[in-house]
């Protein structure tokens, strides 16, 4: 009974809770859109880099395949228990005590293998272990409301009870329709809280989860199969919009071109404006440097005149002082006396 168990609940004996729950976290687990996303393009290819990359190559491929297959036929089937379990309503035993919890999930087994509910050959302390541990959430985060997860599994018909070992003979048709499925729809709220919906055991009696607005299920259906909502014909409305958006259009443009004509318009008197300031401030430019011109000749002119009367004014003064300095001297001749006396007596008359 040990082996068997530890069969159905994913994987074979050596795999230890750890090691499911690395494996399940890599593949499912917040954060891991990159790996869901290759194990939906290409499972093998998947599986091979998780081996390389979570275990270092210590399990094969087909090992992890084999794991998956068999969690999720057993996901299959505990989310198959909660649906019908919900529809029983909620249960207000105390949730705290594993021995409560085992002996409520098997009076529901039981109810629901008595209503013909697939739910394979778990028990109790299997869907106690997965909600415990954390692998019903990782697989339901992933696989809540696609077809394949309420996908009856299909067994080999041999005369008596299923038993572990036909849970073995499950992966091919779990291969067969994980390959079927049309992974290009997605899947449906990948990222819905498992708390929230299907848990049907809680402590709270009003937390019974309803059905989702967006995928009516049929009420009298063992289950829950997607209803597909009617297409909406939007032809009439579409026609009798057309013209007014094309009367609306003709406006919009109008108004478009008679703004654009405008702002050319504009910019044609901007740049005429421009021109004219430019030439008369090129006209203010040139007179102003013609008067600068001239006012610096004008200087020029002055100052040499300046230095030119101050330079004769000089020579004067040494003329007539040489002139004053002879006539004074005993020692010089009389005639250049006299040419001395009438020097002066010129310059005075000048002066005068």
């Amino acid at each position: 009974m040990q082996n068997n168990e530890d069969f159905v609940l994913g994987a074979p004996k050596h795999w230890t809770d750890d090691e499911k729950t690395k494996f399940f976290a890599w593949l499912m687990g917040v954060g891991q859109d990159d790996h869901w996303n290759s194990l939906r393009a290409s499972k093998n290819a998947c599986f091979r880099e998780c081996a390389e990359q979570l275990f270092g190559g210590k399990k094969t491929m087909q090992a992890l395949k084999g794991a998956y297959e068999r969690g999720f036929n057993v996901f299959k089937q505990i989310y198959a228990f909660e649906l019908f379990s919900r529809r029983m309503g909620p249960i207000t035993i105390n949730m705290n005590s594993q021995a409560d919890r085992l002996k409520e999930y098997e009076k529901r087994l039981q109810a629901a293998r008595k209503a013909g509910t697939e739910v394979g050959n778990i028990n109790a302390r299997i869907v106690d272990h997965w909600h415990t541990i954390g692998w019903y959430d990782l697989f339901y985060r992933r696989w809540h409301g696609d077809p394949i997860s309420t996908r009856p599994i299909q067994r080999q018909s041999t005369g008596g009870p299923s038993s572990a070992a036909t849970m073995g003979d499950d992966d091919a048709e779990v291969e067969e329709q994980l390959n079927s499925h049309d992974f290009s729809s997605g899947m449906a709220h990948p990222n819905a809280d498992p708390t929230q919906v299907d848990r049907g055991f809680s402590s709270d009696p009003s937390s019974s989860i309803p059905v989702q607005q967006s995928m009516p299920f049929s009420s009298n259906s063992q289950y829950l199969v997607p209803q597909m909502a009617p297409p909406i014909n939007a032809a009439p409305s579409s026609s009798r919009s057309t013209i007014p958006e094309l009367t609306q259009l003709t406006a919009l443009t109008q108004t478009v071109m008679t703004t654009y004509v405008h702002l050319l318009q504009t910019q044609a008197e901007d740049a005429k404006l421009k021109l004219e300031y430019l030439k008369r401030k090129e006209t203010r430019d040139e007179e102003e440097s013609r008067q600068r011109r001239e006012a610096e000749q004008r200087r020029q002119e002055r100052e040499t005149a300046e230095w030119e009367h101050s330079r004769h004014a000089e020579k004067i003064k040494q003329r007539t002082a040489l002139a004053t300095e002879l006539l004074s001297n005993p020692g010089v001749d009389a005639s250049v006396k006299q040419a001395a006396g009438d020097y002066l007596k010129r310059l005075f008359m000048t002066d005068q």
